[in-house]
């Protein structure tokens, strides 16, 4: 899923519009709309996104999630109940059930949830997280 030709989703984003819930924020209540989300704070309730939803490193969601696609670097405690591509990160940590058409698990991603592919043609991706050259 991640050869040559393919981008992390994010990459794709870079120039479209984007929310942001900063970093020492706390909102609850329901998420909606057609642009990039990303959630560096905490957010509790429910997401309802046409577009890509980005839980951040430090970013923790207690809701049941439904969007175009997801990547997670943080925590979400609750479902993704439909999304096209899911891209869990290295750090990412979800709690509940995860239902997508395409999945992409990092080394060191953590699901503790059943996983529901809608197409039984595409199997679950891995891939390693690019790291710095000092790193190994």
């Amino acid at each position: 899923m991640f050869g040559k030709e393919r981008r992390r989703l994010e990459d794709s984003t870079r120039n479209n519009p984007e929310s942001v819930i900063a970093a020492n924020t706390v909102i609850a209540g329901k998420i909606s709309g057609s642009d990039a989300v990303r959630i560096m704070g905490q957010f509790e309730g429910e997401i309802r996104s046409e577009g890509l939803v980005i839980v951040s490193a430090q970013g923790k969601v207690n809701a049941d999630i439904s969007c175009e696609n997801l990547i997670l670097e943080g925590t979400i405690n609750g479902n993704v109940e439909q999304a096209g591509t899911v891209e869990i990160r290295g750090s990412g940590r979800i709690h509940g059930n995860i239902t997508c058409d395409r999945i992409a698990l990092a080394e060191g991603a953590f699901v503790d949830g059943a996983i529901h592919m809608s197409t039984s043609e595409t199997a679950p991706s891995e891939f390693a997280e690019k790291r710095k050259r000092d790193e190994k």
